[in-house]
């Protein structure tokens, strides 16, 4: 059974299914010392985050949760290429099973196995039950166990990682400004790496910025040459930055990329009937993007250190434009193009029906949009 994620959810359309956000009301009816269960999760989250709780229902009222953390007891159930190792916080996790995976990904299945001991083994349980906590990742539960403690019994042997295929050896780090410099906290990256052998990117493990506003993730210098990190905060306008290395050469060190974002941005403003609201009776919302950046840069580099250090505006690195829709889920949204503002001539390039969430910056292609071409 999985719980509701938004990444797995956010984008379903209406009448599809839809998963629950709590599993309540599993029958146990009796002591025990230890609960076993099997599971996993569906998309990546930050190391640490809390997804969801394994809640203990006794039959005098009271209720002991266990909290579900990424990392700590799951991780996503496709291991990627993207990913270095598998280790979990917690001593009573270990992986039990692995497999094929997506192929597309290059990737290998795995499933979690975790002991929750009972804090209080002498009051009965009447049931436990699964809660999600609405986090991007959605806990996936195959199986749970209730047991009473044996130290005689056989432990389930761990499935070791398979032969390492990668060497981490490059290291990004990502810095976030406001237009002034200042960092900016708290702020969620999503980085994502090319797939080796494939032309392609592959997320990698997210992670928040620090209160200077840095973040740091490791790579395979070897295999990966394109990047592109997505970041978010409530209250600012997400951005993010494409990095293409095969056309500037591997960096000789590790390299640091600077993305600045703004709070209330003036180069998108939201058009609507009533005080930002839509209409009665509609989801409809108009927006203009235009860049009113200055000449000689767009406010975002790239710096590579090491010999020869280098610094260059975003420009460089991502040709085409890219616009970040940041309307409510489930919006229509009409998207419409002119190469002049001052003297406009719109031409619809596509209509979304349905906006759904998603962690990255949100782009058309041919199959949901309509359009002839990628973006």
């Amino acid at each position: 059974m999985r719980l509701f994620g938004k990444s797995q959810d956010g984008s379903k359309k209406e009448g599809e299914y839809r998963a629950p956000k709590a599993i309540s009301a599993i029958a146990v009816g009796r002591n025990l010392d230890e609960i076993h269960v099997l599971h996993a999760c569906a998309w990546s989250d930050v190391q640490g985050k809390e997804i969801a709780d394994l809640a203990l229902h006794y039959t005098d009222g009271s209720v002991h949760n266990f909290p579900i953390g990424y990392g700590v007891h799951v991780r996503d159930w496709q291991r990627l290429v993207t990913e270095e190792f598998d280790y979990m916080d917690d001593p009573d996790t270990k992986v039990i099973w692995r497999g094929e995976g997506i192929k597309h990904f290059r990737a290998t299945s795995r499933v979690f196995k975790s002991l929750f001991k009972n804090p209080y083994p002498a009051k009965e349980v009447e049931s436990v039950g699964f809660i999600s906590r609405e986090q991007i990742a959605s806990h996936v539960i195959f199986a749970a166990t209730v047991v009473d403690f044996d130290p005689s019994r056989v432990l389930t042997p761990e499935v070791p990682i398979p032969s390492p295929k990668q060497k981490f050896d490059g290291t990004v780090t990502v810095q976030l400004e406001d237009r002034e410099g200042n960092p900016i906290d708290e702020v969620w990256i999503y980085p994502n790496y090319s797939v080796p052998e494939r032309n392609w990117l592959t997320v990698a493990e997210p992670f928040y910025t620090t209160v200077e506003g840095l973040g740091t993730s490791r790579y395979p210098k070897a295999s990966s040459t394109m990047f592109l990190f997505n970041a978010h905060k409530e209250g600012w306008l997400p951005s993010g930055q494409w990095i293409d290395l095969k056309k500037e050469g591997q960096p000789d060190a590790h390299f640091v990329v600077v993305i600045r974002m703004e709070r209330d941005p003036a180069w998108v403003t939201t058009v609507s009937p009533s005080r930002g609201e839509p209409g009665a009776g509609t989801n409809t919302f108009e927006a203009i993007a235009q860049n009113d950046t200055p000449s000689g840069g767009d406010g975002t580099a790239l710096e590579i250190l090491g010999d020869g250090a280098q610094k260059k505006p975003l420009s460089a690195y991502r040709p085409n434009l890219i616009l970040f829709i940041n309307f409510p889920e489930g919006s229509r949204v009409r998207v419409e193009s002119s190469s002049s503002l001052s003297q406009p001539q719109w031409q619809e390039e596509a209509v979304i029906e349905r906006l759904p969430f998603s962690g990255y910056p949100y782009t058309c292609n041919f199959e949901d949009c309509g359009m002839d071409s990628g973006y």
